[in-house]
Order: C-alpha cells, then structure tokens, then sequence
C-alpha cells in the first residue's frame, strides 16, 4: 500500500542559540564557587574526594563447603561425586566438571 505524501516538516534554527555562540565572551563567566577545602590567598590547594568509596571491599569470610552442599552420595556401597576444577593451561583457564567413585576396601 503506497503512503501517502506528507507536508515537508519546517526546522528552524535556534537564532537564540546562534547569538549566544557570537557574543560569547570568557570575561563574562562567573567564577565557580569556592571551594570546601579552605586555603589563604596566594596558596594553591587541591581538593579531591575520599578515592576509597570506589575500591572494592574485601569479601566475608565463607566457609570451605559449596553453599548447596556436596553432589554426592552412594550407590550400592560406592561413594559417587561430581565437582568442578580449574586450572591454567597454557595461559587460560581451563574450568572441568569431575566425576570420582570411591570404593572402600
């Protein structure tokens, strides 16, 4: 189905904005407000926030044993589990699930 032809939309550009960017002037500026830190006239201070708030905190103590306990248990006298691993290998991370069985002798 062919649209219909619709009315060209008029833009027109901001006059406002065009004066401001001719009669910009850096002696206009106000000057920013002082700062927190508090200084004498004739010194040079440099104020900066606690840079702390932004370093990672260090983990709570967790216990050895996995969260939703170990995946084993035992069929017909065998000790059966699976668990995972990872090792470097060759300069990567190589991440395996293990399966073991342990016979008691």
């Amino acid at each position: 189905m062919p649209m219909p032809d619709a009315q060209p939309v008029q833009i027109e550009a901001a006059a406002s904005t065009a004066e401001q960017v001719k009669h910009f002037d850096l002696a206009k500026v106000p000057a920013p407000p002082p700062g927190k830190c508090g200084s004498s006239d004739g010194e040079i201070v440099v104020c900066a926030q606690d840079p702390s708030r932004y370093r990672l905190k260090p983990l709570p103590d967790t216990p050895d044993e996995p969260p939703f306990g170990r995946a084993q248990t035992t069929i017909g006298g065998v000790d059966v589990g699976v668990h995972t691993e990872s090792t470097a290998v060759g300069g990567f991370t190589s991440k395996r699930l293990m399966a073991g069985a342990k016979i008691k002798f």
